[in-house]
């Protein structure tokens, strides 16, 4: 019997990146002659096994104790959890577990010394990328002499981080070609144990007619004169969620007739407060089902987004699926899916205040001028439907998937 496991962890990634990764994952090995497990670790509630649509979800909440994972009570949860995962696993069976975080290195090392198995690492994230913003550089500096106690930490981090790569996945899915590159010469893994597998989405687009986009629009109440910019992710800083809400207020000077819908749950009364006076023209609509956020997609002019750092990033694709033309920051996983003057267009977005202020200057005048050029968004548009379907669209990711699967089965790919 063949059984695969995925793991995941309670966090606001969870209804975001990781979340869709998972969704993706399952449909995938649903049509896979195999027994599919999903176990969310850290959660709330109680322990609970549930069997919906032929996949087995397993629920292992959060102790009452610390979840640092340099913290000895961790270790002591994760070995409750490993007991709670080995009720449901034969040692006879075919074993192979997909973990989506790596601070649960602690369970690998506990299902490989007792469970005949295989552990798929999928990194989705670096921790020291978001302190950092993805500057590699910077972390090089740090890893070489850090300087004061939270460089130590990061440093720290990232020497788990290595220990899980090197020692506890058997084989690594990289998410876009820089992280691919971060995990080959940052943390040293050879390049035999890495398979470059980008992200991918359902293609789930319609294209609406002038009446249901007006249909929309009322439903809204949104005039139709109004261009609408439209922006979707966590309130957060590392989305640049402050930056895009100064810029866009500066763009209001000169352009009362343009509404931005900021669509995701997180920090909004800080972002509140930046907005402030612009509430009739900023729009929070916390955070929407997916039949909402395509509605406001589909009469949407641009699409907007300004993270500082992005491993690969979703709403970038989902946009271009949805159609719209994008405007992004120029930073690690953004600059993968957004082809400058192609799809869209990237501008480096700076966060010294001596370069800001130009940056966003600059930002703002693309901004305006392509929601004044009909002709440059219909190529925008067209281009990024066209690249998502190429190289973006689930069955692309289905088949990368697959692939590796098999590979890995007939290599019978164990660590002893």
């Amino acid at each position: 019997m063949k059984n695969i496991f995925i793991i995941n962890q309670q966090s606001k990634s969870t209804n975001y990146g990781i979340g869709t990764y998972t969704r993706q994952l399952t449909e995938v090995f649903r049509k896979l002659p195999v027994c599919l497990y999903i176990i969310n670790v850290g959660g709330a509630g109680e322990v609970s096994k549930e069997e919906k649509d032929g996949v087995c979800y397993i629920n292992i909440p959060r102790s009452r104790q610390t979840l640092d994972p340099f913290n000895k009570n961790y270790d002591r949860y994760l070995r409750n959890v490993y007991y709670t995962i080995r009720l449901n696993v034969r040692i006879e069976d075919d074993n192979t577990f997909f973990f989506n975080h790596m601070n649960l290195s602690r369970l690998g090392e506990l299902l490989k010394k007792n469970i005949k198995c295989r552990i798929i690492l999928i990194v989705h994230y670096m921790d020291w990328s978001f302190t950092l913003l993805g500057d590699i550089k910077k972390m090089k500096e740090i890893i070489k002499q850090p300087s004061n106690s939270m460089e130590e930490s990061i440093v720290r981090a990232f020497e788990s981080e290595r220990q899980c790569m090197r020692d506890v996945a058997d084989h690594i899915i990289a998410i876009a070609k820089h992280s691919y590159k971060t995990v080959r010469t940052l943390y040293k893994i050879p390049a035999e144990k890495i398979t470059l597998i980008p992200n991918g989405l359902k293609d789930v687009y319609r294209k609406r007619s002038k009446k249901e986009k007006a249909e929309i629009r009322k439903k809204y109440y949104i005039q139709n004169k109004e261009k609408i910019l439209i922006f979707s992710g966590r309130l957060d800083p590392v989305k640049g969620v402050s930056l895009l809400i100064e810029s866009f207020k500066i763009i209001l000077e000169e352009n009362s007739d343009i509404k931005l819908f900021i669509v995701g749950d997180g920090s909004l009364n800080l972002s509140l407060g930046e907005a402030n006076p612009c509430w009739s023209r900023i729009i929070f609509t916390g955070y929407l089902p997916q039949e909402q956020l395509f509605e406001l997609y589909s009469i949407a002019d641009i699409g907007i987004v300004t993270s500082l750092h992005e491993e690969f990033g979703y709403v970038a694709i989902e946009m271009m699926m949805q159609g719209l033309p994008v405007v992004a920051n120029k930073t690690t996983g953004l600059k993968e899916t957004i082809n400058d003057k192609i799809n869209g267009l990237l501008i480096k977005i700076s966060t010294n205040e001596e370069l800001k202020k130009a940056s966003l200057k600059k930002m703002n005048k693309l901004i305006v001028e392509l929601l004044y050029d009909p002709l440059k968004c219909e190529k925008y548009s067209k281009e990024g439907r066209k690249i998502f379907l190429e190289k973006y669209c689930i069955h692309v990711f289905n088949e990368n998937i697959i692939e590796l699967y098999n590979n890995i089965l007939n290599n019978n790919y164990y660590i002893r």
